[in-house]
């Protein structure tokens, strides 16, 4: 795989630095930003939740998923899709902790989304052309749109928090890795169609 210049961001600033763009949005001062985690540029799939956790934006440097939720998107998504990090786009759709680990506000939320995301989804989706998985229904109601607007191939799954609840919710989220793996492999057995190469 070809990898980019900088793997963890995609417009994007460094951590705790915030751009223009960041100005007026309830969580300005809060910590963050938590970059687009992105080292090739053929990633197979993007995955993206809601927003950085503790986890996230203490790691160094920060990044998306490698709390425990992270532990889990690894072992029974990546695992079952027999895909590494580095092959993935991974990200938020907000880009930083909320204080106390409370519910982001509406409006932060509406800011990032307008002011990032579909910058980014183009990138990922649109220009590297792959496919985006939304993980949880909060990520789900901002990238699902997206998805429709350039007509890319969309899967939501449950949030892989949820299994640290229930196992009924891992379950589910191994049932639905089955089923992404077999529309990704469809979707890769078409694009040789395409480009003209063998089976």
């Amino acid at each position: 795989m070809d990898a980019i210049d900088d793997p963890m961001i995609v417009q994007r600033p460094k951590f705790g630095e915030k751009p223009k763009e960041c100005g007026g949005c309830p969580l300005y001062n809060a910590e963050g930003p938590v970059g687009v985690r992105l080292v090739s540029k053929n990633p197979v799939v993007g995955l993206w939740g809601m927003n950085p956790g503790r986890a996230e934006v203490d790691a160094s440097p920060p990044e998306p998923f490698v709390g425990p939720a992270g532990k889990r998107l690894d072992s029974i998504v990546l695992q079952g899709l027999g895909l590494t990090r580095d092959e993935c786009a991974i990200g938020n759709v907000a880009r930083c902790f909320a204080p106390n680990e409370s519910a982001l506000p509406k409006e932060a939320l509406e800011h990032c989304a307008a002011a990032f995301l579909e910058a980014e989804f183009f990138r990922i989706h649109v220009r590297f052309g792959c496919p985006c998985v939304a993980l949880g229904r909060k990520a789900q109601k901002f990238i699902e749109p997206l998805a429709k607007k350039y007509k890319v191939p969309y899967f939501p799954m449950t949030h892989p928090s949820a299994t640290l609840r229930a196992p009924i919710y891992e379950a589910r989220l191994r049932q639905e890795t089955i089923a992404l793996k077999r529309l990704l492999d469809a979707l890769r057995r078409k694009q040789k169609g395409l480009d003209g190469d063998p089976e």
